[in-house]
């Protein structure tokens, strides 16, 4: 068979793309978070007793086009990748694409246009696909369902949803010029900040508000504001919100591991060819 090595070029130049909004989306949320992605804020309760409360803002809504823009560019590599193979094993079929399925017994059914392109490659590059199993069922490729529901959910339905979580992890800034006792201070108020986090709420993805009582504080609430405002920096964990793509990675740990699963498809199409 004589294959279209430009397509395949094509494929990778997609991909390279792709790598381009991991990157413009990794710095958009590094300003986001260096920008002030919380503040401490001093609130009373429904009975009128002070709290000190975390808040937190939005994500800036161009961080799910851009992930949205990286979908598309990584799912349009694969099917660049696969639809020149079956072209160039003398397919004329419309409506080709990189197969994806439900069930992996759906695979080899041929019940859609997508899932009958297997049809259409040679033997060798046929089993390659398979062996990355692209179907939803358990054994499934995570990455590789993710990415296609991703982009489907991108282009017909809405914007992606990303949330920014608190309590993914935080640290004391020392670059200032605050007092030893303040940062005694807020050092102890960080503590009470991780363990009202961690033992009420779960580390990981917690939206709600943290309200943390002032009772125990050795200065004035006030004080104690504008000290964790000072030293105490939350550092958000971004997720992307899907139901085929496990939330327990982040947005840009997710987009990385994808672009990984998609070159190692693209090079095992390469490979057998």
């Amino acid at each position: 068979m004589a294959v279209d090595l430009m397509r395949l070029i094509n494929a990778k130049h997609k991909l390279n793309r792709a790598i381009e909004h991991i990157d413009e989306l990794a710095n958009l949320l590094a300003n986001f978070e260096e920008g002030g992605f919380h503040t401490f804020v001093l609130e009373n309760d429904d009975a009128g007793k002070p709290h000190i409360v975390l808040r937190y803002t939005d994500l800036p809504v161009k961080a799910s086009i851009i992930c949205g823009e990286f979908a598309y560019q990584a799912r349009s590599a694969l099917d660049i990748a696969f639809v020149q193979t079956a072209i160039d094993n003398g397919s004329t079929k419309e409506r080709l694409g990189f197969p994806f399925a439900k069930r992996r017994i759906d695979l080899l059914s041929g019940k859609t246009p997508q899932v009958n392109s297997l049809a259409e490659v040679p033997a060798a590059v046929r089993q390659a696909v398979l062996d990355f199993e692209p179907h939803e069922e358990e054994g499934g490729d995570v990455f590789l369902v993710g990415l296609n529901h991703i982009c489907n959910n991108d282009k017909h339905l809405d914007l992606l949803n990303l949330t920014a979580s608190v309590g993914h992890a935080m640290s004391f800034n020392r670059d200032n010029e605050g007092s030893e006792e303040d940062g005694l201070l807020a050092a102890g108020f960080m503590g009470t900040l991780a363990a009202k986090v961690d033992t009420l709420y779960g580390w990981f993805g917690y939206r709600g508000e943290i309200s943390i009582p002032v009772g125990f504080l050795s200065c004035t609430p006030e004080r104690m504001v504008e000290i964790a405002n000072r030293y105490i920096k939350m550092h958000p964990r971004v997720l992307i919100k899907n139901e085929k793509l496990s939330l327990d990675y982040d947005v840009i740990e997710a987009c990385v591991q994808i672009i990984n699963r998609v070159g190692d498809v693209i090079e095992a199409i390469e490979n057998s060819v």
